[in-house]
């Protein structure tokens, strides 16, 4: 947000401009901002527009302010070079909610019919993120044709086990002179690919289980049920011990089912549930500038550009 929230139904995000690109404002599925189909190390500045000058330039899009991002490029008569930029990150969880242990959850309740397990499940669930991230780009020019073109490969891990984002960037920008310098031209191509695991419902799920339980095995002594042994979870719950309705064992083919009034094994959640997005991206843009000969203070500007993406989500 950059001036606030000025509408309960109409979005208030403000205007996002690549390189002379006015960005569609209605997002792509499965990605979580535009600005991420912008590599970091691709951009030279990052300008924030919120006063009402913004609205003069760009119209009522602009009501909620502007970001303006202009990318590299390359220079005429430079050397070509290539770089490399990389990082590795890790990111930790610096605390967890207190709960009762397994001991003082049997304590607690007095109950003889509990399982004999500790189970810490928010230790279950989180973990330590390691990501990486990755930038080739080459840039240069000869005379009249500067060039620069990048690629980039992001792997984020989340705090959450089996969340993540891959992406892989690319920009290509040419920036060519003609007729001695009175036709200036500006070409932009931004792609962008990015995949993500989601990691939905199990925060609140790791707060409720029951830490007498085990993750797997089987808990035959559990509210003193039978079906709770190990042989019964794998053939229904693939091995992962879930709260039941119960099951009618005079039937042959007998069945247990999840119980939807209690709490799901946060653990079977993270690796039975598979909650994926596949996006893509491509802006580009041709600006072509023209001094006319003879009258180089009258000059013809002419920007052409294309936003095309796509979204899929499968849960």
């Amino acid at each position: 947000r950059i001036r606030g929230g000025s509408s309960l139904s109409a979005s208030n995000d403000p205007l996002i401009v690549i390189d002379g690109l006015a960005m569609d404002n209605d997002g792509v599925k499965g990605v979580a901002n535009p600005l991420s189909m912008v590599n970091p190390n691709d951009i030279e500045t990052f300008t924030v527009l919120k006063d009402a000058s913004a609205t003069a330039i760009y119209g009522s899009r602009a009501s909620n302010g502007v970001i303006i991002i202009t990318t590299k490029k390359g220079a005429a008569g430079q050397k070509m070079k290539v770089s490399y930029d990389g990082n590795v990150s890790a990111g930790v969880l610096t605390n967890t909610l207190e709960v009762m242990t397994g001991d003082q959850y049997r304590e607690f309740m007095g109950a003889t019919d509990l399982g004999t397990a500790n189970t810490d499940w928010q230790k279950e669930i989180y973990r330590t993120a390691i990501s990486t991230d990755h930038t080739v780009s080459i840039m240069g020019g000869t005379k009249n044709m500067p060039y620069r073109a990048s690629i980039g490969l992001t792997s984020q891990n989340g705090v959450l086990k089996t969340s993540g984002m891959q992406r892989v960037t690319a920009a290509v920008n040419l920036s060519p002179s003609f007729f001695d310098k009175h036709l200036n031209v500006n070409f932009n191509a931004k792609g962008m690919y990015i995949h993500n695991n989601y990691s939905a419902g199990v925060v609140g799920a790791a707060l409720a289980m029951d830490p007498t339980i085990p993750v797997k095995g089987g808990a035959t002594n559990v509210y003193g049920k039978e079906y709770f042994s190990k042989d019964v979870m794998d053939k229904f719950f693939g091995g992962y011990n879930q709260p039941t309705t119960g099951a009618n064992y005079n039937d042959p083919e007998w069945t247990l089912t999840f119980d939807p009034n209690t709490t799901n094994n946060p653990v079977a959640a993270l690796n039975q549930q598979s909650s994926k997005a596949n996006s893509g991206a491509f802006v580009g843009n041709l600006e072509l500038d023209y001094q006319i000969h003879g009258f180089e203070d009258l000059r013809l500007h002419a920007n052409f550009g294309a936003d095309y993406s796509y979204g899929h989500q499968r849960y």
